[in-house]
């Protein structure tokens, strides 16, 4: 059974808990403690806090963690660390959630909570709530200060728009459901969840938030692994490629180039797949300890640009800095270099696919003679 390791932040004031609704995926509706997974080569702490700026645009400060909860669900098995938390900086603000409530006493179990949290609410938070009831553990001004709320029903507004792109909640929502696409991401590196990987598993988070599915193929061990081991790598790609929307490629530098196992790998894609990654939305992304990253990009570049593929940018050139994983998540610039990339990434393919909608269809391949220099 698949093992999911997740966070949540249990903020608490004046002796009432903050809670949120799910409003899409499985447990839609369900009530939970924001959170959400801990990514590869990131501490639980480090992740509480980025989905909690994530999902509710403010910033949270660790006080302690307050629990582990193991629950079976019908799919995985999940392991939920609980910290509690006190608001740093922000105003809580619905990005994701249909709902959100601070919750009393007399009023937890109005809601219907998701089976892990619900023990968790049972076990710790019950007894919480009652310390904290002057607001001594974790307060950091009333919940009238943090939060937005229509009086009527202590209920968080889900129609206020994000200050960034301008959607409500619960536009997010629908958009989650009504989409459908997915991003394939090539890792050549030859670590299978070195630093590439961190990199792109940012990216696919933020393809994540804007509803966009992705997958992750390393490549790195059958580059190396003979031609056999290379060619089935090959057709399974092509066939992947085919039912992808958009693509990103990943490497690390090696002596100021992009790996040999990625060129690899590429090389002989690049001749195979000509029409199942022709006119696709594509990315090109790098990872170096220090140099090497934009030559390295340039090199990768040159695959989608010659098989007339939007190239997909960011707020910079798409590099990562660190030697491991860890020291990728400190770069805090590469970080939001990533998560850029995903969201132009997903804005384009919605574009793409609202214009199919409307009509408008990609160009018609052309065939051209291949000249030289002499004639």
């Amino acid at each position: 059974m698949d093992i999911k390791n997740v966070v949540c932040a249990v903020i608490l004031d004046h002796g009432k808990i903050f809670a949120t609704q799910r409003g899409y995926g499985e447990f839609k509706d369900g009530w939970e403690f924001p959170g959400g997974k801990v990514e590869p080569g990131e501490t639980p702490e480090h992740a509480i806090v980025r989905e909690i700026r994530e999902e509710l645009n403010t910033t949270v400060e660790v006080v302690r963690l307050l629990d582990t909860i193991e629950e079976d669900y019908p799919k995985f098995h999940i392991v939920l660390r609980c910290y509690l938390c006190r608001v740093k900086e922000g105003r809580l603000e619905l990005l994701e959630h249909e709902a959100a409530r601070w919750l009393d006493a007399e009023h937890l179990y109005d809601v219907e909570w998701l089976p892990a949290d619900l023990d968790l609410v049972r076990e710790k938070v019950e007894d919480l709530m009652d310390a904290d009831s002057e607001g001594n553990l974790t307060a950091a001004g009333s919940a009238d200060d943090l939060t937005n709320f229509d009086r009527e029903d202590n209920r968080m507004d889900s129609g206020r728009r994000d200050a960034r792109t301008g959607i409500s909640a619960k536009e997010k929502v629908n958009r989650k459901e009504d989409t459908h696409m997915k991003v394939l991401m090539i890792n050549g590196s030859r670590r299978e969840r070195g630093c590439t990987y961190t990199a792109l598993s940012i990216v696919a988070e933020a393809l994540r938030e804007e509803g966009i599915d992705s997958e992750i193929v390393f490549v790195g061990k059958a580059a190396m692994d003979g031609a056999n081991a290379l060619s089935a790598c090959i057709k399974d790609l092509k066939i992947k490629a085919a039912g992808a929307d958009g693509f990103v490629f990943g490497a690390p530098v090696y002596y100021a180039s992009p790996s040999g196992e990625s060129q690899m790998v590429l090389d002989r894609l690049f001749g195979a797949a000509v029409a199942e990654l022709r006119c696709k939305p594509a990315a090109v992304v790098t990872s170096a300890r220090r140099a090497g990253t934009t030559s390295s990009l340039d090199v990768l570049a040159k695959y989608p640009t010659i098989n007339e593929m939007p190239l997909v940018s960011s707020s910079y050139w798409p590099m990562v800095h660190g030697s491991t994983p860890a020291d990728v998540l400190k770069d805090e610039e590469g970080v939001g270099i990533m998560k850029q990339l995903g969201r132009n990434m997903a804005w384009l393919l919605k574009c793409i696919d609202a214009g199919k909608k409307a009509g408008i269809m990609q160009p018609a391949a052309v065939e051209y003679n291949a000249t030289n220099f002499i004639r």
